[in-house]
Order: structure tokens, then sequence, then C-alpha cells
């Protein structure tokens, strides 16, 4: 069992998306969905621009992992296609392959990463996760080794940390509630043309963003 932990830079419900009964990665952090098999753990801890560095904001085992042209197609994760609605509209089932060309959905998404997401090849699929956002709570300072600063992600990490780690996640799993995202303020107005941004608030694909309070 492998551990994969990350700092969650840009906490919206894309990505992670914890809608619905699974939490899926299937854009960003290319490394880690081509690496990372079933029954390893993902973890995202916060960053100094959302709650503060070092607090957990989802952990996720790894119950599937799906090619992307099969995650589009599945039946199962139709509703994490992209569509009108503060949650819906973070849906991470963006990509669709037509031959041998790849398209991506009208979505949140600045398609400019497109390349990036492609690489990752895979989404990572848990049924068995926990989702705090906003909420994220403290990593008990035993596992502050496991935290990631920066860019990037950390893995091989010592098998009695990883597992001591996971049995105090798993108490997370059973008690915590599912928490809202930090960043979930924005609205896609959908239906007008736009160009891409640069990821800060202003348009994605064929949808232009909106300010909303949550």
């Amino acid at each position: 069992m492998n551990l994969y932990s990350y700092v969650v830079a840009s906490d919206t419900g894309f990505a992670p998306n914890p809608f619905g009964k699974y939490c899926t990665l299937a854009c960003c952090k290319p490394s880690i969905r081509l690496s990372a098999a079933v029954g390893d753990w993902v973890v995202g801890t916060s960053s100094v621009k959302t709650v503060g560095a070092g607090r957990l904001v989802y952990a996720m085992r790894v119950t599937e992992k799906l090619p992307l042209e099969e995650y589009s197609d599945n039946p199962r994760f139709q509703y994490k296609k992209p569509s009108v609605g503060l949650r819906e509209e973070r849906g991470d089932n963006i990509y669709s392959q037509k031959g041998k060309n790849w398209h991506q959905r009208t979505s949140y998404h600045d398609a400019d990463n497109m390349p990036k997401d492609l690489r990752g090849k895979y989404a990572l699929i848990s049924d068995h996760f926990v989702y705090l956002g906003a909420d994220a709570i403290p990593i008990s300072k035993q596992f502050v080794g496991i935290v990631k600063k920066g860019p990037g992600y950390k893995c091989h990490f010592p098998a009695w940390l990883v597992e001591a780690f996971v049995e105090w996640v798993e108490t997370k799993v059973k008690t915590a509630h599912r928490g809202t995202p930090f960043d979930f303020s924005e609205r896609i107005d959908w239906g007008k043309n736009c160009g891409c941004s640069d990821g800060k608030g202003a348009s994605c694909e064929s949808g232009t963003r909106k300010g909303r309070n949550r």
C-alpha cells in the first residue's frame, strides 16, 4: 500500500470531485493518476491560501482505476459530466475520445490543461473516502512528515507511518461529515463563449465564471 500526499492549491470541488457516491480524481495530478494503484491512498492537504497549511482536505482509498475513455462512458459516472448547477458544473468527467482525437466538454476547467490532464491517462475512483473541504482539520503532529509543502507530491513513506496515518484517517471516514469546498463561490454562465483564463476566476472554455457567495 502506497500513500500519495499533495497540496490542494485550489479546493473548488473539481479536483478532487467529492460529490455523490464517489470521490474522483480525473484531472490534474497526472503523475499520481498514472502511479497510484487500487488499494493505495491519495491525501490532499490544505494550502496557505485557503484554510492554512497542514490540514486534511480529503483522503481517498483508491477502490477503482479506469482509463479516461472508460470513465467517460461508464454509466455510473455520467453524473460527473458537467451540467448546470453549483455542484454539477464541477463535474470532472470532461474528456471524450472520438477515434484518435480527444475533446473537452464544456466545463469548469481551463482547456489549456488538457495535455497535462490526458498525460495522467486514468481516473482514480473511491467509494471509501473523507472530504472536509473548507472544514479541513489539523493533521496530527505525529504525521507531519506526510504533509507536502509546495508543488508536486510525496510518496515512499515508511510502512509503519502509512499504516498509522491510515488508521487515523479511517476514524475520520467513519465520523466526519461531507464538507463544502473552500473555493465554492464561482458559477459558470453557461452558453456564453469565451477564451480560457489563467485559472484565477476569469473564463473557462464555453462558459464564463461568475462570482457568488457560498
